[in-house]
């Protein structure tokens, strides 16, 4: 009998046990630290935000609303959060935001980056699902392979 891993196909029994603890104990080493990470971050964080380990683990998501919410939320908030990540990490987030090309709305502002401790790499994502902006956002569009929005840096929080 032959059982697949992400290594490849392996015919022993044994080998392919050892395989699958060592993929679940670096899960549980994922989680651990995603975990230390949110627990530092959720008492910095502001009202509605939450943290949100998936059981696929490998990222840690911060995120306030969701993509079926009516409600606007403030993207003073995004900011912040982004800054508190940051400062736990250590590492900058790349920032970006989603845009409907019909209508020119930003639905979501978001930022990532990943972030290695001890042999693992965890993603870390912030989302803001409907923010609200008190004066319009510039945004341009450029081509590429595909269709791109560019929104200004004062709409991701980084004037």
């Amino acid at each position: 009998m032959e059982i697949y891993f992400r290594e490849g196909r392996v015919k022993n029994y044994h080998k392919a046990k050892r395989w699958a603890k060592l993929e679940y104990e670096e899960r549980l080493r994922t989680i651990r630290i995603a975990n230390d990470i949110a627990r530092k971050a959720e008492p910095l964080l502001p009202n509605g935000w939450e943290c949100y380990i998936p059981s696929g683990v490998f990222w840690l998501e911060f995120r306030k609303g969701d993509w079926k919410d009516q409600e606007k939320f403030d993207p003073g908030e995004f900011k912040l959060v982004c800054k508190i990540v940051e400062n736990i990490i250590g590492k900058k987030l790349v920032r970006s935001a989603s845009v409907r090309e019909e209508t020119g709305e930003i639905d979501r502002l978001y930022a990532s980056n990943h972030y290695h401790e001890n042999g693992v790499v965890l993603w870390i994502n912030v989302n803001l699902f409907g923010p609200k902006f008190t004066q319009s956002c510039e945004i341009t569009w450029e081509e590429e392979i595909h269709r791109v929005a560019k929104v200004s840096d004062h709409c991701l929080g980084l004037s």
